[in-house]
């Protein structure tokens, strides 16, 4: 199992990609945890989330980064950064 803390914190937008596709692939044959505020990339790159705000819950898949927002703020966001199709 390979359990990443903040791992795109202080990284600049092309690499935070890049290791999210790294972990993508790693993800097919050993378990990634990842906890990360950045809402757009967990959305786009991961297959199961699970969202902390005083309680834990897996969110609806397939969501997008404005609908984990909504779920973790409990009230409707407006994400303005691009989210890649995984």
């Amino acid at each position: 199992m390979l359990l990443l803390d903040e791992p795109t914190a202080s990284v600049d937008q092309d690499h935070a990609d890049r290791l999210f596709e790294m972990l993508c692939d790693l993800g097919q044959t050993i378990p990634v945890l990842v906890v990360s505020h950045d809402l757009a990339h967990v959305a786009a790159h991961c297959e199961r989330v699970f969202c902390v705000n005083r309680h834990l819950w897996e969110a609806s898949q397939h969501a997008t980064a404005a609908d984990l927002a909504s779920e973790i703020f409990t009230r409707s966001v407006h994400c303005d950064r691009r989210e890649v199709a995984a």
